[in-house]
């Protein structure tokens, strides 16, 4: 299946309106979730959100602003949580669809 057979008839307009929709779920999880460490959605979720959004940017690149999620990590960093001291550095997964190759080694 490609990008274009998941995206059918989309129009600009209907693209538009998800776009927006799409960013705000996923600035809300994303402030939510580093800002004040509460998870609004599961890894899965989220991820879903993002890849639909980038299929949707490069159907349409007009769409994808300057401030557009897929452009950037994180959220503001919250300043009220506790700092720990790891023993190693922790690295990223990536994406949760990743974990069971990074479990496994494959």
């Amino acid at each position: 299946m490609t990008e274009h057979d998941q995206l059918p008839d989309l129009t600009l307009d209907e693209a538009r309106t998800e776009a927006a929709d799409l960013t705000e779920r996923i600035v809300g999880a994303r402030d939510a979730y580093y800002g004040r460490d509460a998870e609004l959605v599961d890894d899965a979720t989220y991820d879903g959100w993002m890849h639909r959004l980038e299929a949707i940017e490069r159907l349409y690149p007009e769409l994808q602003g300057q401030d557009s999620p897929t452009l950037s990590v994180g959220a503001a960093e919250a300043t009220d949580l506790v700092t720990i001291e790891h023993a190693e550095r922790m690295l990223s997964l990536d994406t949760s669809s990743r974990r069971k190759s990074c479990a496994t080694g494959r």
